[in-house]
């Protein structure tokens, strides 16, 4: 639990237990590896960091490609016309769906992106007149809380008829302020463990998602809150028993949790509450009943109101040979095998898990360097092993910790196993001992990344310093961010030498030299795109004198401008 000289000050009022809990604590982090100074301005820090690093996200992602981020886009723009509750179909203008159409998901795989296309999309009309219904059932499942700052935005945004990417940048800086501000609140009520949580909440994965419209902005930062405030009911000596404000605090935050797609297995950690803050061993036992079931009437209360569209996204996942019914029941049926599934599935992508953990590139589209991922990984276990102040947690509450991150982790693996696997799948390969569980995503960890890195925590390491591992810490984040910033503009962007060709052949019509078949093709440049041409009849109608017009150009310069497609 906390250290030997706070179990006696649990059993004071409130007053002492306060005095007892600011001298202790001014005695431990003497000696700690960052000063109590230092630590108490760690949120404000955090709020400085994560703008400057986050920000360049949200507009360096190149647009709706974080992962889902058009359906999400959907989802919020219905949510700002105050569909809470999602219709079978979404009313989005015309403008959203060419917007979709111009970055599609895994854009790197159809075109890259030039400074100018976005310039370019910041000028088109949001075209609100004429409506286009889509279908959205992946999101239309969600509660609607996830999207309500993200919503906010863009309808201010329409109030000034702004362009679809204008709407878009407008929700994802509110999904990144909201983020930014739920962290620190969490950082603010951690009694200690900050700096592990300042590092987790920095890891590139969650600022790039924290700076998308994804739902993960907010299901991060209300995991990070929801822990943090549970910590500070079980380790802090300042709450010396449990009052009314604080139930009805951890009533809301519950409530929360369960409509913002946050891991509500994380209540677990309500057992790290010691008896002698409730007034009897049956009261505690009575609070613990009472949080479950709020959790669980939360989630079953938006399960009944949502329905109609649970069972509209069942019947197209059937479409795709889906079954969640029979995806777990299998899982009942057959435990063994499943936990083989999941056994592979971790053996085999343990890395790919940890890199798509500490940096998201689009739709897991390209990785970061490996010194990069290891750095990063590396600074969370020194933190995690050195940065305790004075909490001290017993065998059991270890233990508990384990669990929960353990239950935590079946739950992704079950719930995606559920979402993912086609029953052919199951049929051909698990019942047949191999295979894996499709879907799993290192990012959805990071909910329990904190109580996980909390087994490590000790007070007997340390790292005697002040500024220092601050220093070093905000250093290696921003090199992990600059690295990833780097690989998001490898992996989406016209490089800078094809940008500077395109400019000089805009409108022209070029080919390569020489006789070979490389060289029989013609291209035309067009929004800084070589677009083959199909037909003489097409340069004649464009006003372009054939063969004087075309331009021999040579095969370096050719080969680094990016593709389009076939002229008429």
């Amino acid at each position: 639990m906390i250290c030997r000289q706070f179990r006696k000050d649990r059993r004071l009022n409130n007053q002492s237990a306060h005095r007892a809990g600011a001298s202790a604590d001014s005695d431990a982090s003497a000696g700690c590896s960052i000063s109590g100074r230092v630590e108490k301005n760690l949120p404000c820090l955090f709020l400085v960091v994560a703008l400057a690093l986050g920000v360049p996200f949200t507009f360096l992602n190149p647009p709706l490609q974080a992962p889902d981020e058009f359906a999400h886009f959907f989802r919020a723009y219905g949510v700002s016309e105050g569909q809470f509750v999602a219709h079978d179909t979404t009313s989005v203008p015309q403008g959203v769906v060419e917007l979709v159409r111009e970055f599609p998901p895994k854009l790197e795989t159809d075109h890259r992106v030039r400074e100018q296309d976005l310039i370019i999309a910041a000028h088109e009309p949001l075209q609100e007149s004429y409506p286009a219904a889509v279908r959205n059932e992946g999101m239309g499942m969600y509660s609607f809380v996830p999207y309500l700052s993200a919503a906010a935005a863009i309808r201010l945004g329409r109030l000034f008829s702004v362009s679809p990417l204008v709407l878009l940048y407008l929700g994802r800086l509110a999904n990144a302020i909201t983020y930014v501000l739920l962290v620190y609140l969490a950082l603010r009520l951690l009694p200690d463990f900050r700096f592990l949580l300042f590092c987790l909440a920095l890891v590139p994965t969650a600022l790039s998602q924290g700076n998308s419209l994804s739902t993960d902005a907010i299901s991060f930062a209300v995991a990070f809150l929801f822990a943090a405030y549970l910590l500070k009911l079980a380790v802090d000596p300042a709450v010396s028993r449990i009052q009314h404000r604080h139930q009805a605090a951890l009533g809301v935050l519950i409530v929360l949790a369960a409509l913002c797609k946050a891991d509500i297995i994380l209540l677990l950690l309500a057992g790290l509450i010691s008896s002698r803050t409730f007034s009897s061993v049956r009261a505690r036992y009575f609070s613990l009943g009472c949080y479950a079931a709020l959790a669980i009437a939360t989630t079953a209360g938006w399960n009944f109101i949502n329905a109609h569209n649970l069972q509209l996204w069942q019947a197209a996942r059937l479409q795709l040979g889906i079954s969640l019914t029979g995806n777990w029941q299998f899982v009942l049926q057959h435990p063994l095998l499943f936990l083989g599934a999941a056994y592979r599935t971790i053996q085999f992508h343990a890395f790919h898990y940890l890199d798509n953990f500490v940096s998201t590139v689009g739709w897991l589209a390209a990785s970061i360097p490996a010194w990069a991922i290891w750095s990063y990984f590396a600074l969370l276990l020194i933190v995690a092993f050195t940065q305790t102040r004075y909490v001290v947690f017993a065998l059991w509450q270890k233990v508990l910790l384990a669990a929960v991150v353990s239950a935590g982790m079946a739950s992704v693996f079950i719930m995606l196993w559920g979402f993912e696997t086609p029953a052919s799948y199951a049929q051909q390969f698990v019942l047949a001992g191999v295979g894996h569980v499709p879907g799993v995503q290192g990012r959805h960890f990071i909910p329990f990344a904190f109580p996980c890195l909390l087994i490590l925590s000790n007070t007997k390491l340390r790292l005697n310093a002040r500024w220092l591992p601050v220093l070093l810490t905000v250093g290696t984040i921003c090199l992990t961010s600059g690295a990833t910033w780097m690989t998001i503009r490898h992996t989406f962007y016209v490089p800078d030498v094809a940008t500077r060709f395109t400019g000089s052949f805009e409108g022209c019509l070029v080919k390569k030299p020489g006789n070979g078949s490389d060289a029989l093709a013609v291209y035309f440049i067009e929004n800084g795109r070589k677009r083959p041409v199909t037909s003489v009849d097409w340069v004649r109608a464009k006003g372009l004198k054939w063969p004087s017009a075309l331009k021999v150009v040579r095969p370096e310069e050719l080969d680094a401008i990016p593709s389009g497609p076939n002229l008429p």
